[in-house]
């Protein structure tokens, strides 16, 4: 993918970053009040909006930025995981009417967490410009010789 892409990628998912936040935040003051009949949809809707922007991070960045620091892309895939698991917990303590404030903090603090590791590292790898070519220096003789 061309360094504009990964920028103007990087930039796009940075902005789902604060959306996905403010949603979360949003989801954590209707528990907080008590309204559970919105529950279901709301947590359905943050974990359709998670996972699609998960996928996008490993179909659009992830593959590249693991050639450049294949560790930490690791924790970026680990931490992937862990979220997707989360917010599965969620809803099934959603369907069970166990859903509890705590829960959504806690999930709420590690996708802050993520995010602030994924700005750091992945995304601003993303937003570097490309290394400039190296140069390579033909040390042969016409005759195809080494001096």
């Amino acid at each position: 993918m061309a360094q504009g892409n990964l920028t103007a990628q990087a930039s796009s998912l940075h902005a789902d970053h604060e959306a996905l936040e403010a949603f979360a935040n949003e989801i954590l003051a209707t528990i907080v009040e008590g309204d559970r009949k919105r529950m279901p949809q709301a947590i359905s809707a943050l974990q359709a909006a998670v996972a699609a922007h998960l996928a996008d991070e490993e179909r659009e960045l992830l593959p590249g930025y693991a050639k450049h620091d294949p560790h930490d892309a690791a924790r970026i895939m680990e931490d992937h995981a862990g979220i997707r698991k989360a917010l599965a917990e969620l809803d099934l303590e959603t369907d069970l009417h166990l859903l509890r404030a705590e829960a959504m903090r806690a999930l709420l603090t590690a996708l802050q967490a993520h995010a602030g590791r994924e700005e750091a590292g992945m995304y601003r790898w993303a937003t570097l410009p490309p290394p400039a070519p190296r140069l390579t220096t033909d040390h042969t003789s016409d005759r195809g010789d080494r001096s």
